[in-house]
């Protein structure tokens, strides 16, 4: 846990949601749990519009998705 939760904040330093993720990943020791925590927080801190496009471009279902994600955000600021 320690070492994910290090990794994490050091994949946060980067400038860019795609070099945080890339960060995570090369960092190591276990990649798939250091890479959803850090990717998670990066998506708080860069929000939908940090993701890079043609990334959004090859996930499924993103035209669903996507609105749904906008709504919830949206309700969350409202508070």
């Amino acid at each position: 846990m320690l070492d994910t939760t290090w990794s994490a904040r050091k994949a946060l330093e980067e400038g860019l949601f795609e070099d945080a993720v890339r960060t995570a990943i090369l960092l190591g020791h276990d990649t798939d749990t250091t890479s959803a925590v850090a990717n998670g927080l990066t998506g708080i801190k860069y929000g939908i519009d940090g993701i890079p496009a043609r990334w959004l471009k090859q996930l499924r279902r993103v035209k669903i998705v996507e609105p749904l994600a906008v709504r919830f955000l949206a309700s969350v600021r409202a508070r």
